[in-house]
């Protein structure tokens, strides 16, 4: 049986690219003004009451959150990768 082996670099702009579409549309969701109560209704499906909240929409740090969730989504993909490859060869 032929085992797959994944490619680093497309498993890290996968998961990068995913991770930056996800958090756009959690911004357009603040941007709508819809943010509170969608926290809120995740809360209550949790069985948690944190008492967080939503800031003021600004484009600037929703660019700065979409850039961050690409970067952390690209290591944690190619990570990801790097050890299916490795317990490939091991087993």
């Amino acid at each position: 049986m032929t085992k797959l082996k994944l490619d680093i670099t497309q498993s890290a702009l996968s998961l990068g690219i995913l991770s930056a579409v996800l958090h756009g549309f959690w911004v357009l969701i603040v941007g709508a003004g819809l943010g509170m109560q969608n926290l809120m209704a995740m809360e209550r499906m949790h069985f948690a009451m944190n008492g967080l909240s939503t800031m003021q929409f600004g484009g600037f740090m929703a660019l700065v959150g979409i850039i961050g969730a690409f970067i952390i989504g690209f290591l944690i993909g190619g990570l990801f990768a790097v050890i299916w490859n490795w317990l490939n060869k091991q087993l």
